[in-house]
């Protein structure tokens, strides 16, 4: 354990040069991944399509306008008897006007997506490393967590189609990152940061409504000498984050008659089903918890959806319980203290995150994969690592039998009405 915290030595801007060296190992790792072509299924075919349409101007200004583009699937043969952008759209539109822009509107779209998603995997790297930075104390777990995220199997795997989880991931993580500044040191920048990097957030997968949804109640919770101020600072969070979103859904009901447009005849079957397919999925993110899984309950086919839905809720009680204790600590400091304020942030994120995909896709019919608890797991990681230097500061009163006997003698005490024997 001393090991550990010696590493605190290590300068600031070597520990700075560490997370970028990550951040660039990760860039390298995508890149070399899709070297061959990013992947392409579903909803990738969309997106790259839209992101021609912007590319040749006006097809993409029919698409947002409400109205069917005529285009072609270029060089996809298996795609002929598909038609391109079947109806108005309903998806949000920045990652495919990003694929767009970053292909300076000439190159493919298809060219530009595998480039694109390592740059965003690299820069979500750096940005969790400088949020555990400024949480933790030692070196060590922040280089362990950077580690974590650049060997994550799946997501590293995403990364690697032309989807737009790993961007919706970096735009999430930069939010939180300047959320949590912000409820430390009501820093008005940081407050536009975040506010900002939501907006982004929900311009690009419209799960990033739950940013919204953790972060203003920790924003009412937390301690101002002026309640109006506080009010007048939620209010711009609102006005910046949600401002983006309100018109693209405004837009949807004008041009399909639905906030979210028409959705699909996936079939994903009832919320316990969800919750078994969810712990497949936070499985995924390890492979060795799967491994330990089957060797400690080895489901069968007629018990897995039960097992999978209770273990699914023990964990999800489990993380309610460690957030509870987390941000009624962060309350009671003042919510400026590290790492209580980091471990709030992250874990009522990753929690209503879990949550609001469960029932969302539940009630909605649709089919949960690996895909929608993603986002969950830089914050469920970042929580880890700030959970393990909590232990290792206090390993000294954790390890010693005398906090036992002194919580018995103080109810001892109590009892007696303060008198000894």
């Amino acid at each position: 354990m001393h090991a550990i915290y010696r590493m605190g030595s290590l300068r600031t801007d070597r520990l700075t040069l560490v997370i970028s060296s990550f951040a660039a190992l990760g860039t390298a790792l995508i890149l070399l991944r899709v070297a061959h072509g990013v992947g392409v299924s579903g909803d990738a075919k969309f997106y790259l399509e839209l992101a021609r349409a912007f590319s040749q101007g006006e097809p993409g200004l029919q698409w947002i306008l409400g109205q069917v583009p005529q285009l072609t699937w270029g060089d996809y043969l298996l795609w002929e008897d598909e038609t391109p952008l079947p109806q108005p759209g309903s998806w949000p539109l920045l990652y495919s006007a990003l694929l767009a822009a970053g292909g300076g509107f000439a190159f493919d779209a298809r060219d530009v997506a595998g480039p694109f998603n390592a740059v965003a995997f690299g820069l979500t790297i750096f940005a969790a490393g400088e949020w555990m930075r400024s949480a933790v104390r030692s070196p060590f777990l922040v280089v362990v967590g950077c580690a974590a995220i650049l060997f994550s199997v799946t997501l590293s795997f995403w990364a690697s189609w032309a989807f737009s989880e790993v961007t919706f991931i970096l735009f999430s993580t930069l939010a939180l990152l300047h959320a949590d500044k912000f409820l430390r040191t009501r820093d008005l920048a940081s407050l536009i940061w975040a506010a900002a990097f939501t907006a982004l957030a929900c311009l690009t997968r419209y799960p990033g409504i739950v940013l919204i949804l953790a972060l203003v109640p920790l924003m009412m919770l937390r301690r101002w000498p002026d309640t109006t101020n506080k009010l007048k600072h939620v209010g711009l969070f609102l006005f910046v984050s949600i401002g983006p979103l309100f018109l693209w859904l405004l837009r949807n009901y004008l041009v399909s008659g639905t906030l979210t447009g028409p959705r699909g005849n996936a079939k994903g079957g009832d919320i316990v089903t969800q919750i078994g397919r969810g712990l497949s999925s936070v499985e995924g993110w390890v492979p060795l918890l799967s491994d330990i899984r089957s060797w400690l309950l080895p489901f069968d086919i007629w018990t897995e959806r039960i097992m999978g839905a209770m273990l699914a809720g023990a964990f999800l009680v489990a993380l309610g319980a460690v957030i509870l204790w987390a941000v009624t600590r962060w309350w009671r400091t003042g919510a400026s203290e590290q790492p209580y304020s980091c471990l709030a942030v992250a874990g009522v994120y990753a929690y209503f995150h879990l949550a609001f995909t469960v029932v969302n896709t539940g009630l909605g019919n649709v089919t949960l994969t690996s895909r929608q608890f993603l986002p969950a797991f830089v914050p469920i990681l970042i929580a880890i690592v700030v959970l393990v230097d909590i232990a290792i500061r206090h390993r000294s009163k954790l390890a010693s039998p005398m906090w036992v006997g002194n919580v018995f003698a103080n109810r001892t005490f109590m009892r007696g009405g303060g008198q000894n024997g």
